[in-house]
């Protein structure tokens, strides 16, 4: 059993640049985690595809990938909004006042992704406030109730005590920062 993640690039146009641009520029978990990812644990996409599993969409683009490793799955997931962020269509929700982009998970489940700061906290419901991601992608918690702060703790508690790996949030704001830089230079 496997999953999908994707976006909706806004045009054909830019959905080709964007892939022209990963194939040269993505790399892959094991490679910014240096090593510490199992290749017979995980599996995702070596670089975003349009051909996903379980999303049959024809503008889709994004990630197939299938018992990752949380740090590995945090990633891709940053990787994917980042792309959102970037190319991808906007939706009006019916909870928030202005359209935003947004990731499509297994081809029908459609998720905001609402940056920081855009639209006040306050017109913002809790139940969206999950949703909320810095300038780089990464998961803002401040706006999260006490049990999804603690879950966020004991996430990365668990990855540095069974997989090693410490400081993922920076290993991957890391990379963000070096995609952006090169996306603007292609621009």
């Amino acid at each position: 059993m496997g999953y999908s993640i994707a976006m909706r690039p806004r045009s054909k146009k830019l959905k080709q640049k964007m892939i022209k641009f990963m194939e040269k520029n993505y790399k892959a978990p094991h490679t910014i985690f240096k090593g510490k990812c199992s290749s017979s644990f995980s599996s995702s996409s070596e670089v975003p595809t349009d051909e996903l599993s379980y999303d049959h969409a024809k503008v889709a683009l994004g990630f197939n990938y299938s018992c990752m490793p949380e740090y590995e799955s945090d990633y891709v997931w940053v990787v994917l909004r980042w792309m959102t962020l970037k190319i991808g269509r906007k939706r009006k929700w019916k909870a928030l006042p202005i359209a935003v982009p947004y990731t499509v998970y297994d081809g029908f489940e459609a998720w905001p992704v609402i940056v920081e700061d855009t639209i006040p906290i306050d017109d913002i419901p809790e139940d969206k406030r999950w949703a909320i991601y810095t300038k780089d992608c990464c998961k803002v918690t401040k706006h999260c109730d006490k049990d999804t702060l603690d879950y966020y703790k004991k996430r990365q508690q668990f990855m540095e005590d069974v997989f090693g790996v410490k400081d993922v949030l920076k290993t991957i704001q890391k990379e963000i920062e070096r995609l952006d830089e090169l996306w603007e230079e292609d621009a």
